[in-house]
């Protein structure tokens, strides 16, 4: 499953795996259940300023060009993309 370069360690089947596992199912589920504030009705995002918040595309997203994220001065913005497939 690729190669492991600098003498890495490869955590398929461990408890270091199963951890990361375990956090990865979580972030997903709390970042999904995240009320959406912008609904986008566009699949092509290149090109836009988007300001911090939740946006969900009903199906497929795409950015041709640049995405600028305007952080509106605050260092703890956050975006979350929630793509339908």
């Amino acid at each position: 499953p690729g190669v492991l370069a600098g003498g890495g360690v490869l955590h398929a089947t461990d408890s270091t795996a199963a951890t990361a596992l375990a956090h990865a199912r979580l972030a997903f589920t709390q970042l999904a259940g995240m009320p959406m504030n912008v609904l986008v009705p566009v699949v092509n995002i290149g090109g836009m300023t988007l300001v911090p918040g939740v946006y969900k595309f009903a199906v497929a997203a795409e950015i041709t060009g640049d995405l600028y994220l305007d952080a509106m001065g605050d260092a703890d913005a956050i975006w979350v993309f929630q793509i339908g497939s």
